[in-house]
């Protein structure tokens, strides 16, 4: 296989993508509060329904809109140029540049789009607003109004739980990778889960001289690392593919390119000139692993600087 990792550093466009992933946390946020509103509203007249299941479903719809959208909003404000920019690059890198100008065009429509759309609601409102009254003796605070507010609040406090203390509990029922800390290196078992939920261990060591990059990613910095530093790389992902198979049988002593991407755990980047790891990992603490590799890096740089040339003999 051809190293998928050759190339030059990648940084363009990066201030693009921020401002593009900036852009639909704030859009995401603003459609799950006026879907709810509209929820809110519809728990008033709900004895109007046409259905007795319309309105939990849309109750229900509501939660888990507001529920991802302050997830993805929480991390596209969070979002750090730094995660796209790569030491590696190629023609995937290049095409990735191409779509994030590409995507920033198409969002500069949807905003002119979107505004003008919104410009002829609000005329219409304000030109047939008369037709609010139709509502005024239909409007009935009822058990669904309260079982929505209850459910809101309960999201609201979910949300901050899961800010502050993340994602233990997904993280032990999916049985994510995991690594074990070494002094040269690490050890990554992927935690492969066969059949009947039987867990089966698959460790492969990774050592530091390997490594020339080290970053962890949120979810939302690994879907746009996905989609704009590695690119649309056919190579890359068909290799994980096979590779994994390869040494879930036997057949290879380790995987040198392994990509899996979940929303659960610690989504770590780590990159060489011959290894490319993108996958969460289960480790509540990875600081102890940036420590590490940094002093294994700074040791490296140390030893390198006393090295004294000998005198050639004349």
């Amino acid at each position: 296989m051809d190293n998928p990792n050759q190339g030059n550093t990648t940084s363009v466009g990066t201030g693009i993508v921020k401002a593009n992933t900036v852009f639909g946390g704030y859009l995401a946020l603003c459609i799950a509060i006026v879907f709810n509103l509209a929820t809110f509203f519809i728990t008033f007249i709900s004895h109007t329904a046409p259905n007795w299941w319309f309105v939990p479903v849309f109750i229900l719809v509501s939660w888990i809109g507001l529920a991802a959208a302050i997830s993805y909003f929480r991390q596209s404000i969070y979002f750090k140029k730094l995660s796209l920019e790569s030491k590696h690059g190629g023609l995937a890198s290049d095409i990735g540049t191409v779509l994030k100008f590409r995507d920033a065009i198409r969002t500069v429509i949807f905003i002119i789009f979107g505004l003008a759309i919104l410009s002829v609601i609000l005329y219409f409102f304000i030109r047939y607003g008369h037709f609010v009254s139709y509502f005024e003796d239909k409007l009935r605070f009822s058990l669904y109004s309260v079982i929505y507010l209850v459910g809101l609040v309960v999201v609201l406090l979910l949300s901050f739980v899961f800010r502050k203390q993340g994602s233990g509990a997904i993280k032990k029922a999916v049985r994510m990778p995991f690594f074990i800390l070494q002094e040269d290196g690490l050890i990554i078992d992927i935690n492969y889960v066969q059949l009947f939920g039987k867990r089966k261990g698959l460790p492969f060591k990774v050592f530091f001289n390997e490594i020339d990059e080290l970053k962890e990613l949120s979810f939302v910095e690994t879907q746009k690392y996905q989609r704009y530093t590695v690119g649309p790389n056919v190579q890359l992902g068909a290799e994980s593919v096979k590779q994994q198979f390869q040494y879930m049988n036997g057949k290879i002593a380790r995987p040198t390119v392994f990509y899996y991407v979940s929303s659960a755990g610690r989504i770590l980047l780590i990159r060489g000139p011959n290894i490319f790891y993108l996958m969460p990992f289960s480790n509540e603490n990875i600081d102890e692993l940036f420590d590490a590799y940094n002093n294994f890096k700074n040791k490296s740089k140390k030893s390198k600087r006393l090295r004294i040339p000998r005198p050639k003999k004349k």
